[in-house]
């Protein structure tokens, strides 16, 4: 039998389905966008090839061969959308629009009021909108979400869709307010409170 997995920096593995020996488009591409983000820049993948032959009649035995493979990648550049807006305890209409950086391609910001003591949020593309100027949830799985669960952190990934998760941004005292900046090619974001 033969697996694939792919090698992240840190030296943990992903593995990768095969079907009679081939790889999904879409499974590849996904671990392409986890581990670099969707730039269209080539890339070094390193992909571990192993091979597994039976020495035993019960295959309860076996040897294996395995190779560290280097591939070349290069994400297809991605769609944005025309428009990205900021949604949560503050509403979810349009009312609070992100604006795309001038100095860097791919990455919008928006500031907003604090709300008090925490509140939830996601960026929702313009076309989840409905006719009323509010966001209908059933657009829900093309919004920038957290990529875990309650995610407090000042800055990290993020994730469209996935498990739909909302930021939990906890405001510190004195804080008046908060700048969200997200890079679409890279999947960053950063949070940052303003006094």
């Amino acid at each position: 039998s033969v697996a694939l997995d792919v090698v992240a920096a840190d030296g943990s593995t992903t593995p990768l389905s095969l079907t009679e020996g081939k790889v999904a488009k879409a499974d590849l591409a996904a671990v392409v966008t986890k581990e670099f983000g969707r730039r269209p820049e080539l890339r070094t993948l390193t992909l571990k090839a192993s091979v597994y032959a039976w020495t035993s009649v019960d295959k309860t035995k076996r040897v294996s061969v395995s190779k560290n493979i280097e591939v070349k990648v290069k994400p297809v550049a991605p769609v944005f959308e025309t428009a990205y807006y900021y949604i949560g305890a503050l509403g979810t209409d349009k009312s609070h629009p992100m604006t795309k950086e001038k100095e860097a391609d791919g990455v919008y910001s928006v500031t907003v009021p604090a709300y008090g003591d925490w509140h939830w949020f996601k960026i929702a593309p313009g076309s989840g909108f409905g006719a009323d100027g509010n966001f209908d949830w059933a657009n829900e799985g093309n919004c920038l979400c957290a990529s875990t669960k309650d995610d407090e952190a000042a800055q990290g990934k993020f994730v469209i869709g996935g498990e739909k998760y909302s930021w939990h941004l906890i405001e510190p005292t004195g804080a008046t307010s908060f700048t969200i900046k997200v890079d679409l090619y890279d999947m960053n974001y950063s949070i940052t409170a303003n006094n």
